[in-house]
C-alpha cells in the first residue's frame, strides 16, 4: 500500500513512499489536502471547507457553493 507523508511545518511537502514528490497545482489544493489529512473520525465542517476553497468569494456566494450535497447519495 502506498503511503503519503505530509510535512506542513516549514512549508508544504507531500511525498509518496516510493520517494516521488506529490506536487499539487495550487496553495488552495495544498490547504485542502492538509485539512482533510486530520485524524480519522474528525468531522470537517462545511464552513471551514468553504473558507479554504472559496475564501476569496463574498459570504453569500461561498455559502451557495457549499450548500450542494457533499456526496452523490446525500439528499438536498
Amino acid at each position: 500500500m502506498t503511503r503519503l507523508t505530509l510535512t506542513l511545518l516549514g512549508g508544504f511537502h507531500a511525498e509518496l513512499t516510493s520517494g516521488t514528490v506529490a506536487k499539487l497545482p495550487t496553495r488552495k489544493a495544498q490547504a485542502l489536502l492538509a485539512y482533510l489529512a486530520l485524524p480519522p473520525g474528525r468531522a470537517h465542517p462545511r464552513d471551514k471547507l468553504a473558507a479554504i476553497l472559496w475564501g476569496d468569494m463574498p459570504d453569500p456566494r461561498r455559502g451557495a457553493a457549499c450548500a450542494r450535497p457533499s456526496s452523490p447519495s446525500a439528499e438536498p
